[in-house]
C-alpha cells in the first residue's frame, strides 16, 4: 500500500505498517509539523471506486472527531491526498497490546 517515507496529506511521513484489515490499513507515521507519532488510516485503493465506502470513511472522520472519550481514539486530522489519490485519517497513536494479544498471553479474562 504505502511505502516507508511517503508523505501523506503534506504532513504525515509513513514509518511502518501497524495493522491491516478488510477495508484498509493503519500505519505509524510522523506528523512532520510537530514531530508527534500518529496512526494514519487509509482505505484500500480498490475500494475507493465505491462511492458508499468513500462516504463511510469520510463519515467516520467526522463522527469520531466529535466524541470526547478516554475509550475512543482521537482523530487529529483527515483529508484527501490528491497526489496519492487516497483519503486518510490521522489519529492519536496508542501504545499497548491488542485484546487478542492479551488473551493469548494471559488466557481468558475474568468477567469483572
Amino acid at each position: 500500500m504505502l511505502e516507508r517515507g511517503v508523505l501523506v496529506g503534506g504532513d504525515y511521513r509513513v514509518e511502518r505498517k501497524l495493522s491491516e484489515g478488510g477495508m484498509g490499513a493503519v500505519f505509524v507515521a510522523e506528523q512532520v509539523s510537530t514531530g508527534a507519532k500518529r496512526a494514519l488510516k487509509i482505505v484500500r485503493p480498490e475500494l475507493l471506486r465505491n462511492a458508499k465506502l468513500r462516504e463511510r470513511f469520510a463519515q467516520e472522520a467526522k463522527v469520531t472527531s466529535r466524541i470526547a472519550s478516554d475509550h475512543i481514539v482521537s482523530v487529529v486530522a483527515a483529508g484527501y491526498d490528491e497526489k496519492l489519490a487516497l483519503p486518510w485519517l490521522a489519529m492519536e497513536l496508542l501504545n499497548g497490546e491488542t485484546l487478542h494479544d492479551l488473551v493469548e498471553s494471559r488466557g481468558p479474562l475474568p468477567v469483572d
